[in-house]
């Protein structure tokens, strides 16, 4: 069975922008990210099936009844049929906008982690041109190699002309051999050093302009409700998961029509963020 390509609509607008491909198979540089996004679309597809059926007054379920003593199902005569409570219904919509949060960050989360495992290797092989590094990306580094070890501010200065002088062990090397292994280590430990509870898409367009996969003109391929669904759905979460609501409370603003919307937005939203990054990487955009 051959997988489905991610090919969300696009205007003739859309598709002038540079470095932007209409792909005709799975992303070549995200196999990872792919194949997490099939199966998280999927999962949130079954979900929302599921809560269509079972989303109207008088919804009920039947089950067999099961026998405790020697463990096994009781016979179709004996099965037994209830109706479904409304508080249930509307805690497996809160459960149901959980599962759309955890959809985004994995995604975001594994999107960043094939970028770095791309830069990488591609240091490794000595395929990288440090001293053409997006501006941005660098800035980052440098950033970040400050505050790991507590610097000075006024040593960024510094380290900027630094890297302007050739050198044969250069600093800019060593500064990004660091930077990789810190997140190297920490992806081994299973930890996101991008996101916390805040994917939407304010937060993912400020990490695409410094690593360089996302630009201002790169806006028209994200329609507004899809950013707007982000944060709703970023937004809800956090209720949930801080306890400002209750599971019944939440659920019972949503409609099931909504909920569906939010399902099409986040989707339609992540397969346009895995084309771009694709493209980042095969174009090496990364680099100025």
């Amino acid at each position: 069975m051959t997988s489905e390509v991610i090919t969300p609509k696009l205007t003739p607008k859309d598709i002038t922008i540079p470095g932007f491909k209409i792909y005709t198979k799975p992303p070549q540089f995200l196999p990872e990210t792919y194949l997490l996004f099939k199966d998280k679309e999927k999962e949130a597809k079954e979900y929302l099936s599921f809560l269509k059926k079972i989303d109207s007054k008088g919804s009920s379920i039947t089950y067999n009844k099961f026998s405790i003593n020697d463990q096994t199902l009781a016979t179709q005569s004996e099965s037994i049929t209830e109706n479904i409570d409304t508080n249930l219904i509307h805690s497996l919509k809160s459960s149901y906008i959980l599962l759309l949060y955890s959809f985004s960050e994995a995604i975001a989360t594994t999107i960043m982690r094939e970028i770095h495992l791309h830069l990488n290797d591609e240091f490794n092989n000595n395929s990288l041109p440090l001293r053409k590094i997006h501006n941005n990306l660098m800035n980052k580094i440098i950033h970040h190699i400050l505050n790991e070890k507590k610097c000075e501010k006024n040593i960024k200065e510094h380290i900027q002309e630094y890297i302007k002088k050739p050198r044969i062990n250069s600093i800019d090397k060593s500064l990004f051999r660091e930077w990789l292994m810190f997140y190297e280590e920490k992806m081994k430990e299973e930890k996101s050093c991008w996101f916390s509870g805040n994917v939407d898409h304010r937060k993912i367009k400020e990490i695409g302009e410094t690593y360089g996969f996302y630009k201002k003109e790169y806006e028209a391929f994200f329609r507004k409700d899809q950013g707007s669904t982000l944060v709703k759905v970023k937004n809800g979460r956090n209720q949930l998961a801080h306890g400002k609501k209750s599971f019944i409370e939440y659920g019972n603003d949503f409609t099931t029509p909504e909920l569906e919307k939010f399902y099409t937005d986040v989707t339609a939203y992540l397969k346009t963020l895995i084309r771009l990054v694709n493209s980042y990487l095969e174009n090496k955009s990364y680099i100025s």
